[in-house]
């Protein structure tokens, strides 16, 4: 089990901020712990564990008075309000023989109304509430290197279905470990569909090619 209680608007505020978030965790490792430091806080099985390994977590999130639409940030309310977010979390992590599986659940909810409206403009901040998945399926290739595929959607609540769209997006990539988790290669095709219409020919649908050099601590 893990706590956690931090400012609410993360490491990075300008304006003070009275509220904090208060955060806990759940795991639970039922076929012990994984290979490794952070072998079950890493995606790809590097180390090819020998016998299955599987992590189940979860973990609540409630930011007090927040005063962001994503809590820690995105954009700020209108007139100094605030509101509570509170965000649930649900994971699972199986590792095997360089096979990895992560899932990950999460649901926000907002106390109050999660739309936000400007007195002097009449714009409106929306809290993005709903739930959201992610699925993602890895295979070591040689010594260094994984491909994946991945799949992640968000519905937005009924709340707020005037201010999002349901979004959904598909992942076919490869990563290159360059020095394990720390410096890495990583690169993808991306196919982003909104409300549920996959057609290629649908206007806001989209192709994406995404590269990049992630270089951790």
């Amino acid at each position: 089990m893990r706590t956690a209680i931090t400012q609410g608007e993360g490491r990075s505020t300008s304006i003070g901020d009275l509220g904090l978030n208060y955060t806990g965790r759940l795991e639970w490792l039922p076929y012990g712990a994984f290979s490794g430091k952070d072998g079950d806080y890493t995606g790809g099985d590097l180390l090819r564990e020998p016998s299955a390994k599987i992590s189940f977590a979860t973990a609540f999130s409630t930011n007090r008075n927040a005063h962001r639409s994503l809590g820690v940030n995105g954009p700020r309310f209108p007139n100094g309000q605030g509101r509570t977010i509170d965000t649930f979390f649900a994971d699972m992590l199986f590792k095997h023989k360089g096979w990895s599986w992560q899932n990950e659940f999460n649901q926000r909810h907002t106390e109050g109304s999660p739309m936000l409206q400007d007195t002097v403009t009449n714009a409106i901040t929306a809290v993005d509430e709903g739930w959201g998945i992610t699925s993602q399926l890895g295979r070591m290739v040689g010594k260094r290197s994984q491909a994946v595929v991945r799949y992640s959607a968000f519905m937005p609540g009924d709340r707020v279905r005037s201010s999002f769209l349901q979004r959904e997006e598909a992942w076919a990539g490869w990563s290159h470990y360059v020095r394990g988790h720390r410096i890495k290669l990583q690169s993808a095709v991306t196919y982003t569909w909104q409300s549920g219409n996959a057609d290629f020919s649908r206007t806001g649908n989209q192709w994406g090619l995404f590269f990049q050099v992630e270089m951790g601590i």
